[in-house]
């Protein structure tokens, strides 16, 4: 393995690791809403993750933002469907979605 692979490969689980701790900073807080819409997102979440786990992106200096956009697509498209086929309330759906904007915007804070 080149040394460029295993430094995206690193770079891609800790993306996936920091996306993940700003849904798991919901479970020690007291409130019941935001833990079941993270644990919701959550689920989804790890579905992609291993879905994409053998995901080859070329390395190169855009690899790591090409994995995170292909990453938040893919959810958003997950959770978009989960939405459509009305497996959450109107108000549920929309603390969904606006979770998982907090989520994007956090990883595009720290890029």
């Amino acid at each position: 393995m080149s040394e460029t692979k295993h430094s995206l490969s690193e770079q891609k689980e800790a993306f996936l690791a920091q996306q993940e701790a700003f849904l798991d900073q919901f479970i020690h807080q007291d409130d019941d809403e935001k833990l079941f819409i993270s644990s919701y997102i959550h689920g989804h979440f790890s579905l992609i993750a291993a879905s994409m786990s053998g995901a080859e992106y070329h390395s190169d200096d855009h690899a790591l933002e090409a994995y995170a956009h292909a990453f938040h697509h893919r959810l958003s498209d997950a959770v978009d469907t989960a939405i459509a086929n009305n497996e959450l309330s109107s108000e549920d759906a929309n603390a969904v979605v606006s979770m998982l904007s907090d989520m994007y915007a956090s990883f595009e804070g720290d890029s």
